[in-house]
């Protein structure tokens, strides 16, 4: 798989090299985030999903802050104010080299699209959705790397296949900006369209200092049973407005899962599989997820930022027998930029569940924290975008 990736990689430099002309734009790109990190109760677990010697751990993993990927962006002028636009990126995790999302090539993106000056831009392939966008503009780490500071994707999911997106802005004169996101994702289930569908609307107004959103989404797995969110978000930056070097973050998001909802895994290709999305398979009942999200950095000179966020979501309807739980996360996180393509920072987090969400497989799954209601972290770690 390695080499295939490294295969298209090169072909692909090597193509831009021939026909590059001065209408054309082929850009290598990538960030790299290493960090290590110290965590408390980690648990292992056997074959019958018991936990067994749960202990802290020191490990090499991704970064804090951002995936670790490395990508191929390309637009080419059509004239009249059109471009042709492409982007292509992987995903992999740094201490060892190894493939993301489930191993996929291009795993993070692929897509090819149509932009417009005037009429907005019309992509096509494996893309974000709009609510993990909608998420990356009001979250005080635009959302984080840890599973500890970006588990409310979990709620939401993150990357789409076989997925339609229209993104456009206006900046009517004197008003701010006006910004919205349209997507609708084919499931790509034979003899079934409706089947791993989503659809979703982020609308989004910006001014000076501020900037204030709503979102809304639907997916539907293969049986037909509905996972349904909406949120509104804000930020406030003081700088901007030269008040003070700090910016505040705050969201709100409600997601609604039908009794059994049940996203496919991996990369299967069953319906919403490699969304990463929390699941409601065996539950009788309707699941709600209440997340909150707040937090605000601090700019305390011009090369180092402190950050601190919480995250908190109320579950009802855990499982069939109408329990109720909650997840909590608190961290901080210091960081100092080395140049302008390089940091190194400094994070701790607290990690913390219910008894009753600690009996939730999505949580287990995701934390395992050694059968205990909490687990603690702290990382050093290094950054660099090219």
């Amino acid at each position: 798989m390695n080499k295939k990736y490294l295969a298209v990689l090169v072909a692909s430099l090597a193509a831009t090299s021939a026909f590059a002309d001065d209408s054309t734009s082929v850009t290598l790109y990538g960030k790299i985030d290493t960090a290590i990190r110290y965590t408390t109760d980690n648990g292992t677990y056997s074959s019958s999903n018991k936990v067994v010697n749960p202990k802290t751990n020191t490990a090499m993993t991704s970064g804090a802050f951002s995936g670790s990927r490395v990508g191929i962006k390309g637009t080419e002028n059509l004239g009249g104010g059109t471009s042709a636009v492409f982007v292509l990126e992987n995903g992999f995790s740094p201490n060892d080299g190894t493939l993301n999302q489930g191993g996929r090539i291009f795993g993070r993106q692929a897509y090819i699209g149509l932009k417009d000056n005037v009429y907005g831009e019309v992509d096509v392939g494996r893309q974000y959705g709009v609510a993990y966008e909608f998420y990356g503009m009001f979250d005080p780490l635009q959302l984080g790397s840890f599973e500890e500071n970006s588990w409310q994707a979990h709620v939401t999911g993150l990357r789409f296949d076989n997925t339609v997106k229209y993104s456009n802005s206006w900046t009517p004169q004197g008003l701010g900006t006006i910004g919205l996101a349209l997507e609708y994702s084919v499931g790509g289930q034979a003899g079934n369209a409706g089947a791993g569908a989503t659809s979703g609307i982020n609308a989004n107004y910006s001014g000076t200092g501020f900037q204030v959103g709503v979102i809304g989404q639907q997916s539907k797995d293969v049986a037909g049973n509905k996972m349904t969110l909406g949120g509104i978000g804000g930020n406030l930056d003081l700088g901007q407005m030269n008040i003070a070097p700090v910016k505040f973050f705050l969201n709100y998001m409600q997601a609604k899962r039908e009794a059994g909802f049940a996203p496919s895994t991996s990369t299967t290709g069953g319906a919403l599989s490699g969304t990463l999305m929390w699941n409601n398979s065996g539950n009788k009942l309707e699941r709600t997820d209440k997340v909150t999200t707040v937090g605000l950095t601090y700019t305390v000179m011009p090369k180092l930022a402190f950050t601190v966020g919480y995250m908190q979501d109320s579950i009802k309807n855990i499982d069939s027998l109408a329990n109720n739980g909650k997840l909590q996360s608190t961290y901080g996180a210091l960081d100092y930029n080395l140049s302008p393509r390089t940091d190194v920072y400094f994070t701790v987090d607290h990690f913390k569940q219910s008894a009753n969400a600690m009996n939730d497989a999505n949580i287990s799954d995701t934390f395992k924290t050694g059968g205990t209601s909490s687990r603690n972290g702290v990382a050093v770690g290094l950054r660099t975008r090219f």
